[in-house]
């Protein structure tokens, strides 16, 4: 097992691995330790997230973060409810609805049918045959 280097940190009398830091205050151990390499304190670097980066529900305070990972709803989906006043129990307990990538909308070239309704080619290869009046 290859050897790796385990960074304590010590803040207001508490020792902790960098891991440990992390899930205390509620941030994803790389983000910690982005902000220590960059160069911020040890005291801003543990710093709790900002009061909107937080969500209670039923007497639980977790980050926006902690709440994706439990209950499995993508941090942005779950950060855009929150900024769009959604109360936290339908934040956290509406599914998620998920849009097919797929699906055609109206107005792009798939509706078409070939050769019919631009004067434009549909690819490339179509160049040679396409016929300009004067």
């Amino acid at each position: 097992m290859p050897y790796r280097n385990k960074i304590n940190l010590t803040h207001n009398g508490e020792t902790h691995s960098l891991r440990a830091w992390a899930a205390i205050i509620g941030v994803p151990y790389a983000t910690l330790r982005w902000r220590l390499v960059s160069g911020w304190s040890i005291c801003r670097a543990l710093s709790p997230l900002h009061h909107a980066e937080t969500l209670t529900y039923k007497g639980k305070t977790r980050t926006l973060a902690r709440w994706a990972a439990i209950t499995g709803i993508p941090y942005n989906t779950l950060r855009s409810r929150i900024v769009n006043l959604w109360p936290a129990k339908r934040a956290l307990t509406q599914p998620v609805r998920y849009r097919s990538p797929n699906k055609a909308r109206p107005g792009v070239a798939t509706d078409f049918p070939a050769r019919e309704g631009t004067a434009a080619p549909r690819h490339a290869q179509d160049l040679t045959e396409l016929e300009i009046s004067e």
